[in-house]
C-alpha cells in the first residue's frame, strides 16, 4: 500500500502556477539573449485553469513605432509559441491554443543611460486584449502617457509586413 501511495505521488503533475512561470522565464531568459529585454515582472490570472500570463521587460534603447512594433510582435509571437508548444501546460489552459488574448506584455523603454525617455519618445509598448498600445513620456508625472497609436495584432501584423515589402 505504502509504495502505490508513493508511486502515485511521483507521477501527479507538477503543479501548473510552477509550469506556467517556468515558461515566462524561459521567454524572457530567450527575449533577454536575442532583443536585450529585461524581466521585472511576470504575471497572471490563474483559478482552477491558467486564463492568462504577463510578463513585463525594460528595454535601454530608444525605439520609433516601427521598432517597437517589431519587437513587440517579436515578444508576442516568442511567448505564444513557448505556451503553445509545452504539452505540460495544455491540460491547464482556459483554452488552446493560448492567443493575444491570452497574454499580456509590457515592454518600459529607457535610454541607454536608464533615464527615461524625453518627452515625445516611446516610453511604454503594452499588449493587452488583443491591442497593442504605443504610449509617448507624459508631460509631468501627474499625468497620464499620450497614446502615440493603438491597433490590434493583426494590424500590426499587416504594418509589419507592408514595411517588409517596402524595404
Amino acid at each position: 500500500l505504502l509504495l502505490l501511495i508513493c508511486s502515485s505521488c511521483i507521477s501527479m503533475p507538477e503543479d501548473y502556477t510552477q509550469i506556467a512561470t517556468k515558461i515566462q522565464r524561459e521567454t524572457a531568459s530567450q527575449l533577454g539573449k536575442e532583443k536585450g529585454l529585461w524581466l521585472i515582472c511576470d504575471s497572471g490570472q490563474m483559478y482552477n485553469d491558467i486564463q492568462t500570463m504577463g510578463i513585463e521587460f525594460e528595454y535601454f534603447h530608444l525605439v520609433n513605432l516601427e521598432e517597437a512594433r517589431e519587437l513587440l510582435v517579436y515578444a508576442i509571437q516568442v511567448f505564444l509559441n513557448n505556451i503553445n508548444s509545452n504539452k505540460e501546460v495544455r491540460p491547464f489552459l482556459h483554452n488552446y491554443p493560448f492567443t493575444t488574448k491570452n497574454i499580456e506584455i509590457t515592454i518600459w523603454i529607457y535610454q541607454k543611460s536608464g533615464k527615461n525617455p524625453h518627452q515625445g519618445n516611446i516610453e511604454c509598448i503594452t499588449l493587452y486584449q488583443n491591442k497593442l498600445t504605443y504610449k509617448l513620456t507624459a508631460p509631468s508625472k501627474f499625468e497620464l502617457w499620450p497614446i502615440l497609436h493603438e491597433e490590434t495584432y493583426e494590424e500590426a501584423l499587416e504594418a509589419l509586413g507592408k514595411q517588409k515589402s517596402a524595404s
